[in-house]
């Protein structure tokens, strides 16, 4: 399971995580083992809305994106 942060530099700044990380998180994608819980959804959804967390996009957007993940 994907700690929020990791998460979020996944989709967003993937220079933040060491190549080990990035490349041990592409390979739980492609044989279905990596899982985001929904409270990451809710935590990101809390701290942008108290200004915390700047997106790429509406709140709404990428909650939309997010949700595709496995």
């Amino acid at each position: 399971m994907l700690d929020t942060h990791a998460f979020l530099w996944w989709l967003h700044a993937p220079g933040k995580l060491s190549k080990a990380a990035r490349e041990a998180i592409h390979r739980s994608v492609e044989t279905d083992e990596v899982r985001l819980s929904a409270i990451s959804i809710w935590e990101v959804a809390v701290k942008h809305a108290l200004g915390k967390l700047t997106l790429p996009t509406t709140l709404r957007a990428w909650h939309a994106h997010a949700t595709t993940f496995p």
